[in-house]
């Protein structure tokens, strides 16, 4: 996966233990272009019949990515903060 399909993707917050459980947290996050970024069902379904108890929550955070290899490097932004990547 790119940077950019990679920090857009849905996301999954393992917590470990949690309350005594297995605890993943997950948001369905609306883009201020229009869209969501939402975890599938099927996903939510499947972590909980390995156990983990899945609890949906406002906002799960946000992260920048680079990623430098020969002959150039790349950076993005996470599409959750409407924010841009910036270099020098």
């Amino acid at each position: 996966m790119d940077l950019e399909k990679a920090n857009g993707a849905p996301r999954i917050h393992e917590q470990l233990m949690y309350h005594d459980k297995l605890t993943c947290t997950y948001s369905d996050e609306k883009l201020i272009g229009g869209g969501t970024v939402k975890l599938e069902e099927y996903i939510v379904e499947y972590m909980e019949s390995l156990g983990h108890a899945m609890e949906p929550v406002e906002y799960t955070g946000s992260c920048q990515a680079i990623s430098v290899q020969e002959g150039g490097s790349s950076a993005v932004s996470d599409v959750r903060k409407h924010g841009a990547p910036a270099a020098a």
